[in-house]
């Protein structure tokens, strides 16, 4: 890997997996989607949803709990099933917490989990967050919105893009 990064801080309810597949699996039009961004960019995959937590698997008959010391390794799992480059999927955002009352963003605030996660990697060069969620503050610029119930689309891709390769 190169000394500068480009970075897809990658939520996945709303994004890969949807209303459409009862967020228990990936859409394959989404899969598509992504499979664009990465095939016409070098950047690699920071999970910052909920899932990097730990998810139920139901992808399998065997139902069963992922926690989130595991969860990378298996959405990696996921990823081969579904033809994406598991080893582009690098880790995972940290936890933000804070006890202020007056802070200006509250305890999980995703914008300020990305944020912490770039402090702790200057050799991010560039990045887009593709998320149905809008708490992103203070990168909107960087932002890609999905939304329920087609997720992230060829648009949706073509905007990553241009953001990722620094293009107007």
């Amino acid at each position: 890997m190169s000394d500068i990064m480009k970075v897809i801080f990658l939520d996945l309810d709303g994004v890969l997996a949807t209303h459409n597949t009862k967020w228990a699996d990936f859409h394959p039009d989404c899969v598509k989607a992504l499979k664009k961004i990465l095939d016409n960019t070098s950047a690699v995959m920071v999970l910052s949803s909920c899932w990097r937590h730990g998810f139920l698997d139901r992808s399998t008959e065997d139902h069963f709990l992922v926690d989130s010391k595991d969860a990378i390794a298996r959405l990696k799992e996921w990823f081969v099933r579904w033809g994406l480059p598991p080893e582009r999927l690098i880790d995972k955002t940290p936890d933000f917490y804070t006890k202020d009352p007056y802070a200006e963003f509250p305890s999980g605030h995703r914008g300020s989990e990305i944020s912490l996660y770039l402090a702790k990697h200057p050799e991010t060069e560039c990045f887009v967050i593709i998320d149905d969620s809008n708490d992103i503050e203070p990168h909107e610029k960087f932002w890609v919105e999905t939304s329920e119930p087609q997720g992230l689309t060829l648009t949706n891709a073509d905007q990553a893009i241009k953001i990722l390769n620094n293009t107007p």
